[in-house]
């Protein structure tokens, strides 16, 4: 009878990411959290999908009756974020969250913490415990 050195035995934890984004754009720094984050999810086959979708500009003009003026063309950036994790062959913990800012970069960073809270949610639901 053989027994394996169970110190050479390393299992393979982490979930594969990967993040789509329509509109090209995602901070390097924020991807590289993800991926650490989501290394501590699940096992080798499990997948966590991560979609930035349809970045869009919508103009909002109003009222303004404090000084009785109208206000045109305010710009109000938005995207859909959607995620799942999924193990085996079935879809767990599916999320869809509209981000509303007021710039780029207020957009950017919304991403990053709803992204963020998504994985944390997962961790505690599925994570694995290995550093």
């Amino acid at each position: 009878m053989k027994i394996n050195n169970v110190q050479n035995y390393n299992p393979a934890f982490s979930a594969k990411l990967k993040v789509t984004t329509y509109s090209g754009y995602i901070n390097k720094q924020l991807l590289e959290n993800l991926e650490k984050k989501a290394a501590k999810i699940g096992f080798e086959h499990d997948t966590i999908e991560m979609k930035f979708t349809h970045l869009h500009e919508e103009r909002e003009d109003y009222y303004c009756g404090h000084d009785r003026c109208f206000i045109y063309g305010c710009n109000k950036y938005i995207e859909n974020f959607k995620a799942k994790f999924i193990s085996g062959n079935k879809e767990l913990q599916k999320e869809k969250v509209k981000i509303i800012a007021d710039d780029l970069g207020e957009l950017s960073d919304k991403e990053g913490i709803v992204a963020n809270k998504y994985l944390d949610n997962l961790y505690k639901l599925f994570g694995s415990n290995v550093e």
